[in-house]
């Protein structure tokens, strides 16, 4: 399964959204969004893996968003789907994982594919498998600048554009600036007759 490459590239995207790093953002419904979003990132991140198994025919087990126990699990064409408790990661498992099918008791009945059947991964050749792993992130890149595209095309790019003078931030009391009669938020278009141009 590919769940601690996952597990760290949440810890990551926490770090990069500040809920671990303390952003600039307050209070829970920063959290929420914070997970929201790590939710639909890890989502497309194992539907990648997924994916790019299931189209060459390799063999799955499990599908899964979050760690921990089950929250909602069904089960289809012999994989195991599910949404579980901590949702900070997500997991592909293979049959290579966990090669045995359990009873009601617990205990193993039967082997899931021979060893040698040449639809599980590791029996796979290299570029077939380094496409099943290198997917989530590749589904990733692909995601990341679909909504990039999507951003530009409905709201639009950003542009900067700078206008004459410069702009006192905070002006210290007993200061020069302060005596002379500048005040915090102050633009200042000129200097001596010289005109503070756009461009700094």
């Amino acid at each position: 399964s590919f769940g601690a490459a996952t597990a760290l590239m949440s810890t990551t995207a926490l770090l990069g959204t500040g809920l671990l790093g303390g952003a600039g953002l307050d209070g829970p419904l920063s959290s929420v969004s914070a997970l929201a979003i790590l939710a639909i990132i890890v989502t497309v991140h194992e539907l990648g893996h997924f994916t790019a198994a299931r189209s060459q025919g390799i063999h799955v087990t499990k599908f899964a968003i979050g760690f921990g126990p089950p929250l909602v699990s069904f089960e289809r064409d012999d994989i195991e789907y599910s949404l579980r408790l901590i949702p900070l990661g997500g997991f592909v498992a293979f049959p290579e994982d966990d090669p045995t099918k359990l009873d009601e008791n617990g205990k193993p009945v039967e082997l899931l594919y021979p060893p040698d059947d040449p639809d599980l991964l590791n029996n796979r050749s290299i570029p077939e498998r380094a496409l099943v792993i290198s997917a989530g992130v590749i589904a990733n890149v692909v995601f990341a600048y679909a909504v990039l595209l999507l951003q530009v095309g409905t709201v639009g790019k950003a542009v900067t554009e700078f206008y004459p003078g410069v702009r006192m931030p905070v002006v210290a009391e007993d200061t020069a600036a302060a005596r002379s009669g500048l005040r915090s938020g102050d633009l200042v278009l000129t200097v001596d007759g010289w005109q503070v141009p756009s461009d700094g």
